[in-house]
């Protein structure tokens, strides 16, 4: 998407402020959905009635508020495009090797 006169980049502290909610909303999703991933509507309906609140457990048997391998991968991934000051395979593929 390119930037009009009318619309300009924004600053980076700006930028880095939308990464860091990025990441949060991430991670605050991941931990509420870790507790009834791989169940149906209705399973998670017959235990939970509407999932709202971040309380652990799931296959994974997680803490309350602790996150999955997908809010790991992605901070690996952010991490390796930062090194790299954009996208480089072979750093990503590090990144997840580390990961691992």
């Amino acid at each position: 998407m390119n930037a009009s006169p009318l619309t300009p980049y924004p600053s980076p502290s700006a930028l880095h402020n939308r990464a860091l909610g990025a990441y949060l909303g991430l991670a605050c999703g991941d931990a509420l959905g870790a507790t009834v991933e791989f169940l149906t509507v209705n399973e998670i309906k017959a235990q939970f009635g509407t999932h709202k609140d971040i309380c652990g457990g799931g296959w994974l048997r997680l803490k309350p508020g602790q996150v999955t391998d997908d809010t790991q991968m992605s901070l690996y991934l952010g991490q390796a495009i930062l090194d790299r000051d954009g996208w480089n395979l072979t750093s990503v593929a590090d990144a997840f090797a580390a990961w691992l």
